[in-house]
């Protein structure tokens, strides 16, 4: 009688501690979770913080992109000069009325130029433009009247931290940067042409497709449209205010960067052949994702041609013009007559046969291998 007394006195000890353990657990259970909660609540609080800072100023006034009448050192084009003997293609010669298309006395004097070995200091400039941009201008000009930051500039992270490598650059453009890590390698190219066709008032070009196949038409975008998304559906829908200033642009690229890949602008491309190489063209390195844009080529007067690459980068970063490696004298053109396989680039390499152009229309182009 005595040992079942003391069992059960000992059962009812065992049971009482499990309840009171258990209770006491789940009270120190819900301390720890509200901890967690409280510091994940800090976390995301400061992150948000660190995002807003990066992304509440104001897009840089871009007046039409350099007004295109600088033709300093403020200008990719101004920035680098060609290498001696070579003249830009396309150059927009400067007179004192404006500025035309070079003509045969501007191409001859030139290749005067290169028969010497000496460089043609006005080839090697920015052509004037009016602000106003009364006429359309090309792609060659547009892309040399690009702004550049100072002499020396970092290139920098969507973050605002400077990025690791800092000598893969000859020069990093002034264009927008926004915080959200949405400017990578094949965002980078689209800015660039939407900033091209967006300052020529060429909205009808302005048509790119996203991941799903759905166009996004800067028109329509201008127009107050936007896209609107219903499961897999995309669809446009009318209610915004009509826009199409440089905020506009940016807001309508934004939305375009979160939807668009690499196999999106694959999808929007046409293969060349490096030996028709043109500004505007880009590089696609299939594997690694990297991608490199064309932004000025140059030939001598036997036709040989050299070019500059311009390339974002993953995360999200400024468009730097690249050096080319391969040059112990700093020269950052990449010519012709050295590629035989691949281009090679501070950072990443491409096929030789790994060149493309944006399709003129809409994304009917070929890009297969």
């Amino acid at each position: 009688m005595y040992y079942k007394r003391l069992i059960a006195f000992i059962l009812a000890l065992t049971v009482t501690f499990a309840f009171t353990g258990c209770s006491f657990i789940d009270e120190q259970w819900d301390v720890l979770k509200e901890e967690r909660e409280l510091v994940a609540s800090a976390e995301a609080e400061d992150t948000t913080t660190e995002v807003a800072t990066t992304t509440t100023e104001a897009f840089k006034e871009q007046n039409e992109l350099a007004d295109f009448i600088n033709a300093d050192k403020d200008t990719l084009g101004g920035r680098i000069d060609t290498p001696n003997g070579y003249y830009r293609v396309n150059y927009v010669a400067e007179d004192n009325e404006g500025s035309d298309v070079a003509d045969d006395e501007d191409v001859k004097a030139s290749e005067d130029a290169s028969s010497d070995g000496s460089n043609d200091d006005s080839a090697s400039k920015v052509a004037k433009r009016d602000n106003n941009l009364s006429e359309p201008v090309d792609i060659e000009t547009f892309m040399r009247s690009l702004p550049v930051k100072e002499d020396g500039a970092k290139t920098m992270y969507y973050t605002t931290s400077p990025k690791e490598n800092q000598d893969a650059h000859c020069a990093v453009l002034d264009l927008y940067l926004d915080g959200n890590n949405l400017q990578q390698f094949a965002s980078s190219i689209m800015r660039l042409y939407a900033e091209y066709f967006w300052t020529n008032r060429d909205y009808g070009s302005m048509k790119f497709m996203m991941v799903n196949g759905f166009t996004l038409d800067f028109d329509k975008w201008a127009n107050g449209e936007r896209a609107s998304f219903n499961n897999n559906a995309v669809q446009w829908t009318a209610g915004s205010e009509a826009a199409d200033d440089y905020n506009a642009l940016n807001e309508y690229l934004a939305m375009y960067f979160a939807y668009s890949d690499r196999n999106a602008l694959l999808k929007s491309s046409d293969k060349k052949k490096i030996e028709d190489i043109a500004v505007g063209d880009y590089f696609i390195n299939t594997d690694s994702g990297a991608l490199a844009m064309v932004v000025d080529v140059a030939e001598d007067g036997k036709g040989d041609k050299c070019f500059l690459l311009a390339a974002g980068g993953n995360p999200g970063q400024d468009i730097e013009v690249l050096n080319n490696d391969a040059h112990k004298n700093g020269d950052p053109w990449y010519y012709l007559s050295e590629i035989k396989d691949e281009v090679k680039t501070p950072e990443f390499s491409f096929k030789s046969r790994s060149l493309y152009h944006l399709h003129s229309e809409d994304a009917s182009g070929d890009a297969s291998e």
